[in-house]
C-alpha cells in the first residue's frame, strides 16, 4: 500500500495542477504497488506515464474530505494519443454489456507501438447507432466508412482499448476470435447485464435462415456456451450444433421461438429484424433470403 502523506497529496495536486487534462489509467496490479518508488512518482507528476486508477482510489480513502474534489477531477479520463473519454454510469450497464458483446463478435482492437485502433464491421443501420451509443457512453467520436456491403466504424482510443482488453478481457488483435470469452464482469452481473451482451453479440454473428431459424455460429466454444446458458435461462430451448471437423459452433433458435427471442432479448440490427418481420408474414425466406452476412468482415 502507498503511503500517502503530505508530499504525496501536494504531488497528486501538483499533477492536477499542472495539466489540463487528467492522466488516469485502469491499472489494477496490485503487484505493482510494491514498486512505486520516487522514479515512479516522478514519472506521474510531469506526464511521463499514466497513473493507476487504484491510486485515486487509495488517495480518496485516505482523505475522505478531498474525496469528491478528486473524483470531480477524473470524472473524464484522457491519455497521451488519446481522445477524451467519459466513465459510463452505473445505469448504463446494460446498453455497456450490449457494446461490449459487439466487439466480442465483430470487433477488433489493434495495438501497434502507441497506436491504439478499435473497429467493428457490420449493416450499416447497427454501425450508425453503434457510433451514437459510444458516444453517448464514452464521448468518443468515430469514424463511418460506407462499403458496398456492410459498414465501418473505427476510432483510436488507448483508454478504450484497455477497457475492451483488461476490464473485460478481450485479446488484442486476431487472438480474439478463438480466446474471447463472456467478460467475467459480466457473467456475474444480473440476468438484464447478460441479455445486454446476448443481443451485441447475436446482433454482430447472428442470423437468420432460409427456414426461420435464427442461428448463432462461432469457432469459439465459450462463447457458444455463453448464449446457449442465457437464451435457456430465459426459458427458450436453444439447440447446440458443433459442425464437424471444421470445429463450428452454432447455437440455434427455433423459429417458433424467435418471437419470443426478440420479446426478451431483441434487436438493433435491421438485417436480422427484417428478415424476422419477412418470415413471420410469409412463413419463411427465399433460397438467398438468409440474414447472415454475405461478405464477412
Amino acid at each position: 500500500m502507498i503511503e500517502i502523506g503530505e508530499n504525496g497529496l501536494e504531488l497528486v495536486e501538483k499533477i492536477y495542477t499542472k495539466f489540463s487534462r487528467e492522466i488516469v489509467s485502469t491499472k489494477t496490479n496490485l503487484r505493482f504497488k510494491e514498486k512505486v518508488n520516487k522514479k515512479v512518482l516522478s514519472d506521474w507528476s510531469n506526464g511521463r506515464s499514466s497513473i493507476p486508477i487504484w491510486v485515486v482510489r487509495d488517495i480518496c480513502e485516505e482523505f475522505p474530505h478531498l474525496k469528491e474534489r478528486i473524483l470531480e477531477k477524473v470524472e473524464r479520463l484522457k491519455l497521451f494519443r488519446s481522445q477524451e473519454v467519459h466513465l459510463p454510469k452505473e445505469e448504463d450497464a446494460v446498453l455497456l454489456a450490449e457494446i461490449i458483446g459487439r466487439h466480442c463478435g465483430d470487433g477488433s482492437c489493434s495495438i501497434n507501438g502507441s497506436d491504439f485502433k478499435i473497429s467493428l464491421k457490420e449493416h450499416p443501420s447497427l454501425i450508425e447507432i453503434h457510433a451514437k451509443e459510444l458516444k453517448q457512453l464514452f464521448g468518443i467520436n468515430t469514424h463511418i466508412t460506407h462499403r458496398e456491403k456492410f459498414s465501418e466504424i473505427t476510432f483510436r482510443s488507448k483508454i478504450f482499448a484497455r477497457i475492451l482488453t483488461n476490464i473485460f478481457e478481450i485479446p488484442p488483435g486476431k487472438q480474439k476470435t478463438r480466446k474471447v470469452k463472456e467478460p467475467s464482469i459480466i457473467r456475474e452481473s444480473g440476468i438484464n447485464v447478460r441479455i445486454g451482451f446476448l443481443r451485441g453479440l447475436i446482433d454482430t454473428d447472428g442470423c437468420i435462415k432460409k427456414s426461420g431459424v435464427l442461428s448463432f455460429t462461432t469457432v469459439n466454444e465459450n462463447l457458444a456456451s455463453s448464449v446457449f446458458e442465457i437464451l435457456s435461462q430465459l426459458g427458450l430451448h436453444p439447440i447446440f450444433v458443433r459442425e464437424g471437423k471444421r470445429k463450428v459452433f452454432q447455437i440455434r433458435v427455433r423459429k417458433s421461438e424467435v418471437p419470443n427471442f426478440l420479446m426478451l432479448v431483441g434487436s438493433k440490427n435491421e438485417r436480422i429484424l427484417s428478415k424476422a418481420v419477412r418470415v413471420r408474414e410469409t412463413g419463411g425466406l427465399p433460397e438467398k433470403g438468409t440474414a447472415c452476412r454475405e461478405n464477412p468482415p
